[in-house]
């Protein structure tokens, strides 16, 4: 299933331009597009005690990013898996 994790910061950079936000108790963040053009930008999801998330994401209009990350789905390295 997937952890929403709150509390987490969400980063994505494309050149000079970065965007910055946490997440919320939803596990939910909201990035400005302002000054991001067409093509790929990274993202970065971080929070202690969570392995961190790397992935890249196609901006692919004004206000439109293409994979937009919704909830951190990996879990904690001290999470009992077996339940």
């Amino acid at each position: 299933g997937i952890l929403r994790v709150a509390g987490a910061t969400v980063t994505l950079v494309q050149g000079t331009v970065r965007r910055q936000a946490t997440t919320g108790a939803d596990g939910r963040a909201v990035l400005g597009t302002a000054g991001l053009a067409l093509g790929p930008a990274e993202l970065t999801i971080t929070r202690l005690g969570f392995r961190p998330l790397f992935d890249t994401l196609d901006v692919v209009g004004p206000a439109w990013v293409a994979g937009t990350v919704v909830a951190i789905d990996h879990q904690s390295p001290t999470a009992d898996r077996t339940r």
